[in-house]
This record gives C-alpha cells, sequence and structure tokens, in this order.
C-alpha cells in the first residue's frame, strides 16, 4: 500500500501549491528568489510528500497533503499539555494547573497570527 506521501501529484494540486506560494509572496514571507525556486521545486515534484517539503516553514498549507507542520504539531504538544494538566487536577485537587494548556493556547493564538 503506497502511503500518503508517496501518492502521485495532480495537476490540481499544483495549482493550489502555486496559488499558495502566492499568497506568502504578497504576505512578505518569501521574496522573489524564493518564490521562484519554490515554484520550479513545486513543478517538479511528483508525490505529496515532495510538495509537502517545500511549505514546511510556511504557515496553513492548504493543500491535501497529510503532513504535520510546525503549527500543527505546536496544537499537538498544546493539546497534551491540557491532558496532563487535567490529570494534575484530578490528582491534586488543585485547579491552577489548568493555566498552562490555557497559556500554551493562548501562545499560540498570537504567534499564528503574528
Amino acid at each position: 500500500m503506497v502511503s500518503p506521501f508517496e501518492s502521485r501529484l495532480s495537476a490540481m494540486e499544483r495549482e493550489r501549491a502555486l496559488q499558495e506560494l502566492s499568497a506568502h509572496l504578497v504576505e512578505g514571507r518569501l521574496d522573489a528568489g524564493e518564490f521562484d525556486e519554490r515554484c520550479m521545486r513545486v513543478g517538479a515534484a511528483r508525490t505529496r510528500g515532495q510538495l509537502a517539503d517545500i511549505f514546511l516553514d510556511l504557515p496553513g498549507y492548504g493543500g491535501d497533503v497529510p503532513n504535520l507542520t510546525r503549527s500543527s504539531a505546536q496544537l499537538v504538544v498544546a493539546a497534551g499539555m491540557a491532558v496532563v494538566a487535567l490529570g494534575l487536577l484530578l490528582l491534586t485537587g488543585s485547579w491552577w494547573w489548568l493555566s498552562i494548556p490555557l497559556c500554551a493556547f493562548v501562545v499560540l493564538a498570537v504567534r499564528r497570527r503574528g
């Protein structure tokens, strides 16, 4: 069985990736040189994994590639902290443990906007 990262790309997926790169260029995350280089990599990409690698350092890739980007990894860590804090609340009876994941979610929200 082929993993999602080894699946071949469609023309529509490449077009969507180019649109996303254009948005990052307009927003100032990429300069013209980086944009050109990444566009060439999109054209040369054959698999979803190769396409996902192009976006690893950019937020919010909306393609159908199931990748664990930095922002989603941060959410996984924050959710894990919430579970640990809930466990500590039940063990100790102190509600202050719940402030840990709350702070983490606030920090993540501010970082995603800024």
